[in-house]
């Protein structure tokens, strides 16, 4: 193939082992067109490079950026949907289900708000949240 350096081109399979992902991940960076795939003798290839490259840059902050700023802050008490997880489980002292969380912010239990793309959660909120939580959870215990 014109163009290509096939020393660098790796599997979908060893592409996923990169991270941890599977290979259905790995396609579909390929059929959004956020990496290049190559079927070669009908196996998908990537190039490495650019692979990598997707792999450092998907988290990066400018994708935590809206209208200018950041899309949630810590110092001003914003938590992402992960950040907030990681809090209310920490507090509770056991793993809350991401999905759970999900659910709660999806039903109105958990109030959050829109800043872009990205749920906002404020810490205020979470602490509400795990001291009704815990609340409930007294309130079974004793009855």
């Amino acid at each position: 193939m014109m163009g290509i350096n096939m020393e660098n081109l790796i599997t979908t399979r060893e592409a996923a082992q990169i991270e941890g992902l599977t290979k259905q991940a790995v396609f579909k960076c390929i059929s959004k067109g956020i990496i290049k795939g190559y079927k070669i003798n009908g196996i998908w290839h990537v190039d490495q490079k650019e692979y990598k490259e997707y792999l450092n840059n998907r988290f990066s902050r400018e994708r935590s950026i809206f209208k200018g700023e950041k899309k949630f802050d810590i110092s001003k008490g914003e938590l992402s949907l992960r950040n907030c997880n990681d809090y209310i489980s920490k507090q509770l002292g056991f793993e809350l289900p991401y999905q759970r969380l999900y659910y709660l912010v999806h039903t109105g239990q958990l109030r959050a708000h829109k800043k872009g793309s990205s749920w906002i959660i404020m810490i205020e909120e979470a602490d509400r949240y795990v001291k009704e939580f815990s609340s409930f959870q007294h309130y079974i215990k004793n009855n």
